[in-house]
C-alpha cells in the first residue's frame, strides 16, 4: 500500500494518531483498506500497544475506526479509539486474523509495520505510505 492506496481520511488519522496514541506505546499497526460508499467511507485500524511495567508477555488491542461522509459537499469525519481487550504477544497474529476474517470479503491489502515504540520506525512507516508531516 502506498499514498494512492491511502484514502485523505487515513493520511490524517495516520498524522494525528501521536496525539492520541504516543508512538512510544506503538508496538504494531494493522491498516485494513478503506470501505467506500457514494457518500460514505469507513475503516479501521488495529494497533497493539506496549505494556507498562510487570506486563511485558500481553499487549492491549486498540482500534480505531473512522466514517468519514459527504455532508453539503464537505468532507466530515468522526472516529472512535476504543481498547478491545489485551491478549498475550504469541497470539496477537491469531487475534488479527480473525478480524481479517471477519472483515468484508473485498477486504482488501492489509498493511502491518512494527513500530516497537521507536520513533524512526514510525516516521519509516509514514514515509513509505507517503504521507507527509
Amino acid at each position: 500500500m502506498n499514498s494512492s492506496n491511502l484514502t485523505t481520511s487515513q493520511q490524517e488519522l495516520l498524522r494525528s494518531l501521536p496525539e492520541r496514541v504516543p508512538v512510544g506505546k506503538l508496538d504494531r499497526i494493522w491498516i485494513f483498506t478503506a470501505h467506500q460508499g457514494k457518500t460514505r467511507e469507513t475503516g479501521l485500524f488495529v494497533l497493539s500497544l506496549l505494556p507498562e511495567a510487570g506486563g511485558e508477555h500481553q499487549r492491549a488491542l486498540v482500534t480505531l475506526r473512522y466514517q468519514a461522509e459527504l455532508v453539503k459537499n464537505r468532507l466530515v469525519r468522526t472516529d472512535s479509539l476504543a481498547e478491545e481487550g489485551r491478549a498475550p504477544i504469541e497470539q496477537i497474529e491469531r487475534v488479527i486474523s480473525g478480524v481479517v476474517a471477519r472483515a468484508h470479503e473485498e477486504s482488501g491489502e492489509l498493511v502491518s509495520a512494527r513500530i516497537e515504540g521507536r520513533e524512526e520506525q514510525w516516521l519509516k512507516l509514514l514515509a513509505e505510505l507517503g504521507v507527509q508531516t
